[in-house]
């Protein structure tokens, strides 16, 4: 069986995005930090909807105000 070439991950982000401070790293850099950062604003949305007991379809339409208040919803709003 062939050996494998076990390359550091620093050296593979070197190779495929550029040196840190060129401006493709930068960019993809600034990127990922903007997914992660959506990530876990996402994630504390779902953990608070489901504290809730609320579906995302009543979240979206309570936040979109087009809901219409019901004895069953009011409970979940309150």
């Amino acid at each position: 069986m062939a050996q494998m070439k076990l390359i550091p991950a620093d050296n593979m982000k070197d190779k495929l995005w550029g040196k840190r401070g060129t401006p493709e790293r930068e960019t993809m850099e600034a990127k990922l930090k903007e997914d992660v950062n959506a990530y876990i604003v996402g994630e504390a949305i779902r953990k608070a909807r489901l504290a809730q007991n609320l579906t995302w379809v009543l979240q979206a339409r309570l936040r979109c105000g087009n809901m219409p208040v019901r004895l069953c919803n009011l409970g979940r709003i309150v």
